[in-house]
């Protein structure tokens, strides 16, 4: 049986009948640190609009932050990346509560249809 499950946005307003037991965290490369009161879905990177790309963290991820155009994050662009973007995901996790959910999306090229 699938279940539905509503997930918080940000700071939106929901009515009261409605549950919420999961809020989406952004994840994304000019994030420092994260924060949340309840269950929730860690949204990683997912290049969509520029980013600063300037933060202490992501400042240790040489490959992370120059593979950018415009300064719109390039996803997924060798292995290394790969391994920095996994490896700049579990930093941010670093001593917080496990999400019970972690978006990652693929690069934009891949979901285009032929």
């Amino acid at each position: 049986m699938t279940n539905f499950e509503m997930i918080k946005y940000h700071g939106q307003s929901y009515p009261a009948n409605v549950p919420l037991r999961i809020e989406e965290i952004a994840a994304h490369f000019d994030v420092q640190q994260i924060e949340g009161q309840l269950d929730y879905s860690l949204h990683t990177e997912y290049s969509y609009g520029k980013r600063k790309l300037n933060s202490p963290l992501i400042e240790k991820y040489h490959e992370l932050k120059t593979a950018q155009k415009d300064g719109v994050p390039q996803l997924w662009k060798s292995e290394l990346w790969a391994s920095q973007f996994a490896d700049f995901i579990c930093e941010l996790l670093d001593g917080k509560t496990q999400p019970r959910i972690i978006e990652i999306h693929p690069p934009m090229q891949f979901l285009r249809v032929k």
